[in-house]
């Protein structure tokens, strides 16, 4: 004959009401930054060992955070404001290195439209 388990007596408590109370997310925000605040050199001082022993991930968040990795948007702009638009409009013929130059986008660009090509007639 099988034995049961006893039940161990488990019923569902009330929450408790010190948790349903609202919370000032500011004040904890101001909390958690006061205390990562405190710790930040021992915490990167500490990740920087970790990852001297073969444990990155966390150095890819501190450099993330820091912004050194990867590269701010202002650093990988092409130099003299060029866009991929600008070089791609300039290959194309549709627009010339004076044109870009000039900045004028009052101009409208024709492309003469054809249907030869067309899947649908």
């Amino acid at each position: 004959m099988a034995k049961r388990r006893k039940k161990t007596g488990r019923t569902h408590k009330p929450a408790d009401p010190a948790a349903l109370r609202p919370v000032d997310l500011a004040r904890v925000r101001e909390q958690i930054e006061c205390l990562v605040g405190n710790a930040a050199v021992d915490m990167v001082t500490k990740t920087i060992e970790d990852a001297k022993n073969g444990r990155y991930l966390g150095m890819r968040f501190l450099f993330e955070m820091t912004g050194i990795y990867p590269a701010i948007q202002a650093e990988t702009a092409p130099s003299g404001g060029e866009t991929l638009a600008q070089t791609l409009l300039e290959r194309l013929g549709l627009l010339t290195p004076e044109e870009l130059q000039d900045g004028s986008d009052s101009q409208r660009m024709a492309v003469a439209a054809s249907s030869e090509h067309d899947a649908v007639e």
